[in-house]
């Protein structure tokens, strides 16, 4: 059966916001194991923060620059590596690297596949409002979604290395190869910095 990219868009989004809370419920316990108390842990939890503002800020327009389709494959190929190494190494030590990838992953795609899909969708007049509502849909189930499966399972039996990671891993490393048969839409072309924009009287 033939997988049309406007199915393959949302679901790359999906695997991207899976893997940001796919770990959650696990996160005190990690840090307990550990000797995190609460301030460390919470920083702990804010490291994805450090791979995802620097893109928004100073990578905001690079899907518009090389185009959107290896800007998607990167994303996604970040959220592998989160997958990954959460998986081989559970422990709060490689959360920080794991988060860290997880706000580049999320940081370059969110933007990146909602654009990707209404030029897909275009010439349809109604192209941007159907692919917000799909990437709105995928990513809102990705996110809530990581945290349930892995509670199911950690309620099931508990484990360090919920059986979940490894899902998370195979499904995402399927996405990156049907990623890879996207059509190449030639970029619209502009500056890769995208500084935030406040319009006049915005201040006092």
């Amino acid at each position: 059966m033939k997988i049309k990219s406007t199915q393959t868009i949302p679901f790359a989004l999906f695997l991207i916001t899976l893997a940001v809370n796919l770990s959650m419920p696990l996160f005190r316990p990690y840090a307990a194991l550990a000797g995190f108390n609460n301030g460390q842990t919470s920083l702990v939890l804010a490291t994805y923060v450090l791979g995802m503002i620097p893109c928004y800020i100073f990578l905001g327009g690079i899907s518009d620059k090389i185009g959107r389709k290896p800007v998607l494959i990167f994303s996604l190929f970040c959220a592998f590596i989160s997958d990954l190494i959460i998986s081989i190494y559970p422990n709060v030590y490689a959360l920080i690297f794991a988060r860290f990838f997880q706000g580049i992953a999320l940081g370059l795609s969110m933007g990146t596949g909602t654009a990707y899909l209404a030029e897909i969708l275009s010439p349809n007049p109604d192209a941007p409002t159907r692919a917000a509502n799909a990437t709105s849909m995928s990513t809102a189930l990705g996110f809530s979604g990581g945290v349930f499966i892995t509670t199911v399972a950690l309620l099931i039996h508990f484990t360090h290395s919920p059986i979940t990671y490894f899902f998370a891993v195979s499904i995402t490393l399927i996405g990156i190869i049907l990623a890879f048969y996207l059509p190449n839409l030639p970029p619209i072309g502009g500056s890769v910095l995208r500084l935030p924009y406040f319009p006049k009287g915005s201040f006092p």
